[in-house]
């Protein structure tokens, strides 16, 4: 026990009771603490960061099936480009032959009959076949080379 100055006597239990008391009213008006923000709890947060992981392996996944897309069009768009190149190279190298010209020949030379010379063929062909017009002299294969 203590005394005061104005002679009453205050005891312990007193003493903790106003201190218990004070700290109760301190609180006032504030019965619970407020409700955490929207992601602020721990699973909140982690569930928040797998959405965004997803989100990110999805779009990362589809600009890779995006860059493959494009791989494969330039791909087939070069074997396509090639197999023209290819088709043009060969009709350049194989003129067409028209109903009018012998295959006995490289070149387009008249079919027999009637009979042609040199002067009648524009430059030199080579023999393929039989040289039914005789337009190689020398046996060698190619007729008409001398203009």
């Amino acid at each position: 026990m203590t005394s005061k100055p104005n002679g009453r006597q205050v005891t312990r239990a007193a003493v903790a009771a106003v201190a218990v008391a004070t700290l109760l009213l301190a609180g006032c008006g504030e019965e619970f603490p407020p409700p955490p923000e929207s992601g602020n709890t721990p699973g909140e947060r982690y569930r928040e960061e797998q959405r965004q992981q997803n989100e990110e392996a999805l779009a990362r996944a589809a600009r890779s099936d995006r860059a493959q897309q494009r791989r494969e069009g330039a791909l087939r768009l070069r074997r396509e480009r090639a197999a023209d190149r290819a088709e043009r190279a060969t009709e350049e190298a194989e003129p067409e032959e028209s109903e009018d010209c012998d295959s006995n020949y490289s070149g387009c030379v008249p079919v027999y009959p009637p009979d042609v010379n040199c002067e009648d063929v524009d430059g030199p062909v080579n023999v393929t076949g039989e040289d039914v017009h005789q337009l190689d002299r020398e046996g060698d294969g190619e007729a008409c080379e001398d203009p």
